[in-house]
């Protein structure tokens, strides 16, 4: 889907693995126009159509639109700050001359922030309404789970609402051997909807981890929560289909978001102390979109056309189903490949769901969330959008 206006959403960073985790997770983005601000890029950006990198010292907001908002989404170690401005001078007026990270950090952080005794109020305040709501849940969960460690993730929206992002059973040690993502039932019991019992903290776009940990003596869980801390296990949700950093940017978008799993995890492979993630499903067809997935404005997808062709020369059936409204082996020639290359083109109405024509032992890859959610409910697959491509290996 074509948008009138790419707002700005400046990624600013100190080269950690954190911060390079942030910016590959919206190199395939659609939604902003992302620019990389720091020393030097996370990764080739050449083809990354709606990512550029500029050198921090030589950073100006002059190169920024003038009265459009302006997002930031900053990291220093593993902390995380995001904020919206409205023009390009609210900006400048925050960051003003400042080019080290730690200090464009701090001034983000303390802009319209809450206070330490805020941050301990807010915390405090959706712990007790968070845990007195799923504690029975939470009790069973934590005691039959081996081991006795679960990480919950949330994030307190742009209206100031608590949304549940996910949650992980882990083991607790300095260097952590096992992750595992809640099962999908878990995962949808934990669900939350403080803002309909009438609790808001008042304090918007922050995340909050909570780690709960069984404590056999009092029968409970001692809980150990914090304030926009990045998490290494991020990257498992967005294995499954939960994109943490581009919900970070609906947030700065103002749009609702509600996470659910988009693979099974039983079928994702997780490596805690690589902080990566790898497949480990077996299909025999893949399907592909075409608009935003193996081309945009013209330009070759190449990660996506990469897979296309790989998976092509293994003998899989790959098969390309999209709404295009144009002649599409014309499209496709643009990018350098023939009609050929697929086991079957299927070409979709308006009125149509791309779901009743996907059958069998199958992959989807498609850019657009509600395709991918239609085909998830109806057809039982595995979908992926493209900054899942990554995790993917095909024998």
């Amino acid at each position: 889907m074509m948008r009138n206006i790419y707002h700005y959403c400046l990624l600013i960073g100190d080269q950690t693995s954190l911060y390079n985790e942030l910016c590959k997770s919206l190199s395939f983005s659609t939604h902003c126009n992302y620019l990389q601000v720091s020393i030097e890029e996370s990764f080739e950006l050449s083809n990354h159509i709606h990512m550029n990198w500029m050198d921090i010292n030589s950073f100006e907001t002059s190169h920024l639109p003038e009265d459009e908002a302006i997002f930031c989404i900053c990291t220093l170690d593993n902390n995380i700050t995001l904020k919206r401005f409205e023009s390009r001078e609210e900006l400048e007026n925050v960051i003003g001359s400042q080019r080290d990270v730690k200090t464009i950090f701090k001034s983000l952080e303390s802009y319209s922030a809450p206070t330490k005794a805020q941050s301990t109020q807010l915390l405090s305040s959706f712990c007790d309404a968070y845990i007195k709501d799923k504690k029975e849940v939470l009790l069973n969960l934590v005691k039959n789970s081996t081991p006795k460690y679960i990480a919950l993730d949330f994030l307190v929206d742009y209206i100031g609402d608590v949304n549940f992002i996910g949650g992980t059973l882990q083991n607790k040690s300095d260097q952590i051997s096992d992750v595992q993502l809640l099962s999908e039932e878990n995962h949808n019991l934990l669900h939350v909807s403080l803002a309909e019992q009438g609790m808001s903290p008042g304090v918007k776009n922050n995340t909050i981890s909570l780690v709960l940990e069984y404590n056999q003596v009092k029968d409970s869980f001692d809980i150990s929560p914090s304030l926009n801390i990045w998490q290494r296990h991020w990257v498992l949700y967005r294995a499954a289909g939960i994109n943490i950093a581009l919900i970070l940017v609906q947030n700065l978008l103002a749009r609702k978001v509600k996470t659910r799993y988009f693979v099974n995890p039983n079928d994702i492979q997780y490596n805690a102390v690589l902080a990566s993630a790898q497949y480990i499903h077996s299909v025999d067809t893949v399907y592909f979109d075409l608009d935003e997935t193996l081309i945009w404005k013209g330009q070759a997808i190449n990660d996506c056309r990469a897979l296309l062709l790989d998976l092509k020369s293994r003998e899989y059936n790959v098969k390309l189903i999209t709404r295009h409204t144009f002649p599409i082996p014309d499209t496709l020639k643009k990018i350098d490949l023939d009609e050929t290359v697929f086991t079957e083109i299927i070409k979709v109405t308006l009125e149509q769901k791309k779901s009743s024509f996907i059958s069998g032992n199958a992959l989807f890859i498609d850019n657009e969330f509600p395709e991918r959610l239609d085909v998830r409910n109806n057809c039982e697959i595995p979908v992926l959008d493209l900054d899942q491509l990554e995790f993917c290996k095909f024998n």
